[in-house]
C-alpha cells in the first residue's frame, strides 16, 4: 500500500525523539492501568506495548501524529475565532469551558480517538501474551473510566485533528484512501475467513461478521500477524467443510465420532479446500457442477453491486481476467488476494480510456446475462420458484424431483449454449439456504389441546414474559425488569433465555423488585448528567453546584418518565380499542357469497402457547380490571396481581373452569376446518395435492369451477358447525388485514392502497425516466431513490398538482366503497 516516507516531514519516526511518538504515547501508561486487564502489569511491559503499537503504524500514520503535534497555539487561537462557523457544528450553546467534541464521520470525536489508539495497543498485547480470545476490544466503557482532565486532553487533540483536517492534510487524505482501498480489496472467502477469525479472537461477543472496528485493527496488523489469522481462517474452513461432509452422510442423531473418524473427515475436507484454493488462483471458483440439481451461476468477483459505478464494475471484470495472470508472476505466488487487488487497482488507474473500453463493454454483456439468469429462474433467490410461488424441494415426490432437476439442467445447458462466454464471468455454486423457501401447501400449525393435571400452584404467568403481564401497568415495572435482565446476563446474543430471566424476576420479593426501579432511576440520572455535562468539567464543580445541577437532571428524568407513562397508557388504550373491533352484526353471508371473504377469530388462541395459557387468557382479560381496583391489590406489583388472577382461575370449581378449556379445543378444531377453505388457492392445493400444479395456471373456466366449489364447501361448513359464528367473524377481503380500518372499510372490493401524492408522481415520471438507458439499467430500489430525490426538488406549486390527483383518486375510491356497501347490505 502507498505511504509517505518519514523524511517528508523531516523527522525520524523510529526514535523516541519523534514529536509524533511523544504526542501518541502521552499518558498512555496511566490510561492503560485504568483498565482491569493492565492494572497489575509492570511499567517496562506497558512501555514496550506502546512502542510496538507505534511501530505497527505506517510512515504515513506516524506523519499524521507528527503533524498534529506541531499545531501551534496560534492555530488554536484562529480555530477559536472561527468556532462559530456553521461548518464546525450547531452546538454553539454549550459552555465555553467545554472541549471540542465535534464529530465529522468519526474523524475528530475525542472518544473515537481514544478508542482507536487504545485498541491498537490492546491488539499488541493480544499478540504478545499469546492468550487469544481473552482480550476484548475497547468500546465506550473505557472512555467512561477516564477522569475529566484526561477527557479534556483528548478534547484538545480533537481540535488539532480538526484543524489539520480543515487544512486538507495530505497525510490524513492518504490514510483515508489507504484504508478505503484495503476495505474494498478485502472480500474473497480467504480474506473474509481470516478477518472473522481475528474478530472472534479479540472480541468474543462480536456483533456481526463485518465489525467495523475489527476491520480497522486488522488493517493495522503487520503482515506476519495477518498470516497467523489466514492460517487460522484456513483451519476454520477445513473444519466447516468437514462438518458439512459429516452432515451429508445423514448419520443417526447423537452419533459420536472417534478420533480416527474425525481425522478421516478432516483429511477429505482439507483436500477439497486445497483444491478450491488452487483453482481460485487459476480463476476458477466453481463449488458445484452444472449437473448438480441446485447449481446456480454466481458472478466470480465478491464486490458486484449495481450500486457501484460503471468504472468500478469494469474494474471487477479486470480483476477476474488479470489476477490469475498476476499470481503466476515471480514473487507474487505467496501474496494474499487483497494485496493483488491493490496492485491491480494501481495498474487499472494507469490504463487509458480506450484500454478500459473492453472491460466496460463486458459489464454490459454481464448485465444481459444476469437478466437472462433471473428470467430463467436460475438465480439463487428465485431458483425454487414455479410461477410466482416458492416450493420446498424436500417435499416434492421422487417423480416431481426428477422433473424439476431435468428442467433446471436443461435450462442451464440452454443458457450456456446461448451465452458461451458465461463461464468467463460466472462460477457454478450450490443454492444457499434454500430451506428458507416455504412449501407450496399451507401448513396448519400444531396446537396444544391436551389437558394436563394441575399441580395446585399458579404457573401460567411464569411460563414466559408476555406483554399481557405488563399491559395495564405503568412503565415502572417494565423498566425495573429490563434493569434486572441486563444485570442478570450481560451477553449480547447468547446466555440466559427470556423465560429463565422472567422466572428469576418473579422469585424476587416485592422490595427487591422495587430496588431495581431505583437502580433504573439512578442510571438514567447518571447517563443524563454524563451526556450533558461530561465535557464541561462536572467533577471539578463545588458540591453546592453539583446539587443544583442534579436537581435539574432529576426534573428532566421525571418529565421523561411521565412522557413514557403517558405514551404507554395511550398505546394500551389504542390496543384495547383495536382488539374490541368485533362487528356487532353477523356477516357470515359474506363468507358464502364472496371468494375473497376471510375469517377472524373472536378469541386469541396461539399455537405457540400451552392449552392452559390459551384457556386462562379470556378469564384474565375479563377479571384483571376488578383485581386492580381491589384495595387489597393496589400495593402489589402488576405481575403479582396477575398471579392472583391466575390463582382465582384455578380455584374455580371444575364445572366453571372447564368451559374455558372446551372453548379453546373447539376453536382449534374449527381453525383446522377453516384453513382449508381460507381462499381459493388453499382450497385448490388441498384438493389436488400436486406440488407443481398451481391455481393461476388453470383456464378461466376451471378457476371459476374451483371458486364455485369453494363457496359450496363454505356453505356446508356453516351448516355442519352452527356455532362457528360464536368463535369467528368474517370480513370481505382477505387482503385487508388492518385492524385499524373503519368497519365500513372492511367491505372494500380491493386489496390496493389509495396512492399518495408521491406514488402519483412516480406513476407519472417513471415511464419518462425509463427512456434513459442509464436509469433503466439500475435496480428497482435505486430507481425509487432517484425519483424520491427528484420529488424533493419540486416546488410546492409543482407538488400541488400531484396532491390534487391524489384527492381525485381518493374520491373515486370512496364512491366505489359506497357502491360496494350498498350491494352487500
Amino acid at each position: 500500500m502507498p505511504s509517505i516516507d518519514g523524511d517528508d516531514v523531516h523527522c525520524d519516526h523510529l526514535t523516541s525523539k519523534c514529536a509524533g511518538f511523544e504526542y501518541f504515547s502521552n499518558n498512555k501508561e496511566e490510561q492503560l492501568r485504568q483498565l482491569k486487564s493492565f492494572a497489575d502489569k509492570d511499567s517496562a511491559y506497558l512501555t514496550e506495548l506502546i512502542r510496538k503499537a507505534w511501530n505497527s503504524f505506517s510512515a504515513n500514520d506516524k506523519a499524521i501524529y507528527h503533524e498534529e503535534a506541531n499545531v501551534t497555539p496560534a492555530d488554536l487561537e484562529e480555530w477559536i475565532v472561527q468556532k462559530g462557523d456553521s461548518d464546525v457544528g450547531d452546538n454553539t450553546d454549550k459552555c465555553s469551558s467545554e472541549p471540542f467534541y465535534y464529530c465529522r464521520g468519526d474523524v475528530t470525536s475525542p472518544y473515537i480517538i481514544y478508542i482507536r489508539e487504545m485498541n491498537s495497543i490492546i491488539v499488541q498485547d493480544h499478540f504478545a501474551s499469546n492468550q487469544k480470545g481473552n482480550i476484548k476490544m475497547l468500546w465506550l466503557k473505557g472512555w467512561m473510566l477516564l477522569r475529566q482532565e484526561q477527557r479534556e486532553e483528548y478534547g484538545e487533540r480533537s481540535k488539532k485533528k480538526w484543524i489539520c483536517y480543515r487544512k486538507e492534510s495530505t497525510f490524513q487524505q492518504i490514510a483515508n484512501r489507504e484504508y478505503s482501498e484495503f476495505e474494498t480489496a478485502v472480500g474473497n472467502e480467504m480474506d473474509s475467513m481470516a478477518g472473522i477469525a481475528f474478530r472472534d479472537d479479540i472480541c468474543l461477543h462480536g456483533w456481526s461478521s463485518t465489525n467495523h472496528m475489527s476491520v480497522q485493527l486488522f488493517f493495522k496488523c503487520t503482515p506476519s500477524q495477518r498470516d497467523e489469522y489466514y492460517d487460522k481462517g484456513y483451519r476454520n474452513s477445513v473444519t466447516k467443510k468437514a462438518y458439512e461432509l459429516f452432515g451429508k452422510d445423514k448419520l443417526t442423531e447423537g452419533h459420536n465420532l472417534n478420533d480416527a473418524e474425525k481425522k478421516s473427515y478432516l483429511e477429505k475436507a482439507e483436500k477439497i479446500v486445497q483444491n478450491f484454493i488452487k483453482s481460485f488462483k487459476k480463476g476458477i471458483k466453481d463449488t458445484a457442477s452444472i449437473e448438480d440439481y441446485d447449481a446456480v451461476p454466481v458472478f466470480k468477483e465478491w464486490h458486484n453491486s449495481w450500486d457501484l459505478s460503471l468504472d468500478d464494475r469494469a474494474f471487477n471484470v479486470y480483476l477476474i481476467k488479470t489476477r490469475p495472470v498476476l499470481w503466476k508472476e515471480p514473487g507474487m505466488e505467496n501474496k494474499r488476494c487483497f494485496e493483488l487487488n491493490l496492485i491491480l487497482k494501481q495498474r487499472w488507474n494507469t490504463l487509458k480510456p480506450e484500454e478500459k473500453l473492453t472491460y466496460h463493454e463486458a459489464v454490459v454483456r454481464i448485465g444481459t446475462i444476469e437478466e437472462e439468469i433471473i428470467k430463467r429462474k436460475l438465480k439463487g433467490y428465485n431458483f425454487f420458484q414455479i410461477g410466482y410461488n416458492n416450493v420446498d424441494y424436500s417435499e416434492l415426490t421422487a417423480e416431481e424431483k426428477l422433473q424439476f432437476n431435468g428442467k433446471k439442467l436443461t435450462d442451464r445447458k440452454q443458457l450456456l449454449e446461448d451465452y458461451p462466454d458465461l463461464t468467463e464471468y460466472f462460477a457454478w455454486e450450490p443454492v444457499r439456504q434454500h430451506d428458507r423457501y416455504k412449501a407450496k401447501h399451507h401448513k396448519i400449525p400444531e396446537y396444544d389441546v391436551k389437558i394436563k393435571e394441575y399441580s395446585g400452584k399458579p404457573f401460567i404467568v411464569k411460563e414466559g414474559v408476555v406483554w399481557y403481564w405488563f399491559k395495564d401497568s405503568d412503565t415502572k415495572e417494565r423498566s425495573a425488569f429490563v434493569t434486572f435482565e441486563k444485570e442478570l446476563c450481560t451477553h449480547c446474543s447468547d446466555g440466559l433465555d427470556a423465560t429463565t430471566k422472567w422466572r428469576r424476576w418473579l422469585e424476587l420479593s416485592d422490595a427487591q423488585q422495587a430496588e431495581y426501579y431505583e437502580k433504573y432511576i439512578s442510571k438514567m440520572q447518571k447517563e443524563k448528567a454524563l451526556w450533558e455535562y461530561c465535557y464541561c468539567g462536572f467533577d471539578s464543580l463545588e458540591e453546592a453546584e453539583k446539587k443544583i445541577y442534579m436537581k435539574k437532571v432529576k426534573r428532566k428524568v421525571d418529565r421523561k418518565l411521565h412522557r413514557e407513562t403517558a405514551k404507554a397508557q395511550e398505546k394500551a388504550a389504542k390496543n384495547k380499542k383495536k382488539n374490541d373491533r368485533v362487528p356487532k352484526s353477523d356477516a357470515s353471508h359474506l363468507y358464502i357469497e364472496h371468494v375473497r371473504a376471510y375469517y377472524r377469530p373472536k378469541m386469541e388462541v396461539s399455537p405457540y402457547r400451552s392449552l392452559e395459557f390459551n384457556a386462562f387468557l379470556p378469564y384474565f382479560k375479563k377479571h384483571i380490571s376488578s383485581f386492580l381496583k381491589d384495595p387489597k391489590n393496589q400495593h402489589l406489583p402488576y405481575a403479582r396481581t396477575c398471579e392472583k388472577v391466575e390463582q382465582s382461575f384455578w380455584d374455580l370449581p371444575d364445572d366453571k373452569r372447564k368451559p374455558y378449556f372446551d372453548a379453546v379445543i373447539r376453536c382449534v378444531k374449527l381453525v383446522k376446518l377453516l384453513e382449508r377453505l381460507r381462499d381459493v388457492y388453499s382450497y385448490f392445493d388441498h384438493k389436488t395435492k400436486i406440488s407443481t400444479l398451481h391455481f393461476y395456471n388453470l383456464s378461466e373456466a376451471d378457476q371459476a369451477d374451483y371458486e364455485k366449489q369453494l363457496l359450496e364447501a363454505r356453505v356446508q361448513l356453516l351448516r355442519d358447525n352452527p356455532d362457528l359464528t360464536d368463535y369467528f367473524y368474517f370480513r370481505y377481503s382477505a387482503f385487508d388485514s388492518s385492524d385499524e380500518s373503519d368497519e365500513d372499510n372492511e367491505s372494500v372490493d380491493s386489496g390496493k392502497k389509495i396512492p399518495t401524492a408521491l406514488m402519483c408522481f412516480f406513476h407519472s415520471v417513471c415511464p419518462i425516466m425509463q427512456q434513459d438507458p442509464k436509469f433503466k439499467k439500475k435496480g428497482e430500489f435505486q430507481q425509487r431513490q432517484i425519483m424520491k430525490k427528484a420529488w424533493k426538488k419540486l416546488s410546492k406549486e409543482q407538488k400541488a398538482v400531484y396532491y390534487e390527483k391524489q384527492q381525485r383518486v381518493q374520491s373515486r375510491a370512496e364512491m366505489k366503497l359506497r357502491a360496494v356497501c350498498q350491494s352487500n347490505y
